[in-house]
């Protein structure tokens, strides 16, 4: 991991996918923030409505891929809102 892009992690939007037991999923999440440095960790918010949410908390992985303003909206409709 580029630790130099956890000093640009902004407000944005995040692409939040997570694996268990063969099942993998993900969701668009609005809150990812570096906590500390050493050791590395970050902060995420995610509904607990949502399936991804289950997977975090089973898991205990999970990872984030920052969204550009360019994202097509064929990723909002496959992630969604």
């Amino acid at each position: 991991m580029d630790k130099k892009t956890m000093y640009k992690l902004t407000y944005g939007l995040f692409v939040l996918t997570s694996a268990s037991e063969g099942k993998d999923c993900g969701c668009i999440i609005n809150t990812a923030g570096q906590v500390t440095s050493e050791p590395n960790r970050i902060s995420i918010t995610v509904n607990k409505s949502n399936f991804t949410h289950d997977l975090v908390k089973e898991s205990g992985k999970f990872n984030i891929s920052i969204l550009s303003e360019a994202a097509s909206f064929d990723t909002f409709k496959h992630f969604g809102f």
